[in-house]
């Protein structure tokens, strides 16, 4: 987790922190608006692609492309695999 290559986390509370720490050197997202959602599945594995638009505390609006990955484990849909990327000129 991370883009630097410091930010490499290992285990829960070590991905909470980075995130903790990711966040509040970032504006505050008030809103996020999903569009052109594409969702497929094979058995226990489903994945998810996405527009998205963050609007934040300062008013800007920041798109970015989502992918998610969601395995089936005890009746449960659970992320497995989160990305969100920033694609050149965005």
């Amino acid at each position: 987790i991370g883009t630097d290559r410091k930010d490499k986390r290992i285990g829960l509370n070590e991905i909470r922190q980075q995130m903790k720490s990711d966040f509040s050197e970032t504006d505050v997202i008030q809103k996020i608006v999903l569009s052109d959602v594409r969702i497929s599945s094979n058995g226990n594995v489903a994945w998810l692609f996405a527009d998205r638009n963050n609007t934040t505390s300062t008013g800007s609006i920041k798109y970015r492309r989502l992918t998610v990955i969601f395995v089936k484990y005890d009746n449960n849909w659970l992320i497995t695999h989160w990305h969100c990327s920033a694609p050149l000129g965005a």
